[in-house]
């Protein structure tokens, strides 16, 4: 009975050859064993960038269904093609998004380790740190699922108004599923968070507990932001 899942990509350079090399059941339950035995390895961003760019593509069809609902009933006013520029722009900014996150995040990594005297290339750390962008893919996609098939259909003609955009938003986003797939995601950033201090841990050669300071310090504040908004939504 196979107890790990193996999943390999195929990457183009020059020559097609096949990479493999993701325990997804190590990354996401033992990342401490899993990041060890990486360590030992050659350092390659073949399976991060193709995490990322799988959660970029993700999240650009998320923004494509927001940004149409929003955007579309301004059509009569600014014309389907500024409408489509606008949804366009938001594929785009979503896609180029995901990768900011993961150098924006393996940079603040890396300049809190060093306040503990943390010894490692930068590309090693942001290698692991890609590994990390599991559980915001599948929170993402979750959160996906929850706007096409539960926050849109249940929205009423009154809502997705010209006259009503701030209530046609509002709806939106209090939307109890959609909230729900927030709090969801608040988790797997947690989740997502986990991985990261094996990551720094093995990758700055920090001790435990350094390593758990470096992560939790950025995270941290971007969790409590999000709260914040959450709180902000569900008290309005």
């Amino acid at each position: 009975m196979l107890n790990k899942a193996w999943f390999s990509c195929m990457v183009n350079s020059g020559d097609v050859t096949m990479v493999h090399i993701l325990d997804v059941l190590d990354v996401l339950t033992n990342p401490n064993r899993f990041f060890e035995d990486r360590s030992k390895e050659e350092i390659s961003l073949k399976v991060p960038f193709f995490i990322v760019i799988t959660y970029a593509v993700i999240y650009a069809i998320f923004a494509y269904f927001i940004t149409k609902v929003i955007m579309e009933p301004f059509e009569i006013i600014f014309g389907s093609d500024a409408i489509a520029i606008n949804i366009l722009l938001a594929v785009i900014v979503a896609l180029i998004l995901p990768f900011l996150i993961w150098a924006i995040f393996t940079g603040v990594f890396l300049i809190i380790s060093i306040l503990f005297k943390g010894d490692g290339k930068f590309k090693r750390i942001f290698e692991f740190v890609g590994y990390g962008f599991i559980p915001l893919g599948i929170s993402r996609v979750v959160s996906l699922i929850a706007i096409v098939f539960y926050v849109l259909p249940s929205m009423t003609t009154i809502q997705i108004s010209i006259d009503n955009p701030e209530i046609m938003k509002q709806a939106m986003m209090v939307n109890p599923t959609m909230l729900a797939s927030s709090i969801f995601g608040i988790i797997m950033t947690l989740w997502s968070a986990n991985i990261w201090i094996s990551g720094v841990k093995h990758s700055r050669n920090l001790s435990p507990q350094n390593a758990l300071i470096t992560v939790v310090i950025p995270v941290g504040i971007y969790v409590g932001y999000n709260l914040f908004n959450l709180y902000r939504l569900v008290g309005a």
